[in-house]
């Protein structure tokens, strides 16, 4: 990975503590050659200027295998739109439980493990989808007949 691409990340590379610059390996002058690794002391820090997205996030998903229903909590940073699905590992859509806007802080949703017609749905593993604000969260979740 190359961190310095990735914006707020950069690498430094710092032998024996001193500083060669961000995102360069130490570097020797003329035909001086460095040391071979093992005779160095390197330090590699990862450093994090800024924050990375700030999105919602899963809090609960209980109980987890379930039947006959299961509560989904979520946090929301900030106000904004929220879509929650339920999806079978084939990736179709079994049922919406949330599209909307919520205000920011903790939600629950429960899901009765029924579709959009209301009827039961078959036994075995969902993904519970949550997309706000650009940002999608998933987790598994598993119905038990």
């Amino acid at each position: 990975w190359d961190l310095d691409a990735i914006p707020g990340w950069g690498l430094e590379f710092s032998p024996h503590g001193r500083t060669e610059g961000r995102g360069e390996p130490p570097r020797s002058s003329g035909s001086e050659m460095l040391p071979p690794l093992a005779d160095q002391i390197l330090r590699i820090r990862i450093a994090r200027d800024t924050p990375g997205p700030v999105g919602p996030k899963f809090t609960d998903l209980y109980p987890n295998p379930f039947n006959p229903a299961t509560t989904i909590g979520i946090f929301m940073p900030v106000a904004g739109e929220v879509e929650i699905d339920i999806v079978d590992l084939t990736g179709r859509r079994v049922a919406t439980l949330a599209r909307g806007f919520r205000n920011a802080g903790h939600h629950s949703i429960d899901w009765d493990a029924r579709g959009p017609e209301g009827l039961p749905v078959a036994g075995g593993v969902y993904l519970v989808v949550l997309r706000s604000g650009g940002l999608t969260a998933v987790r598994k979740v598993l119905h038990l007949k």
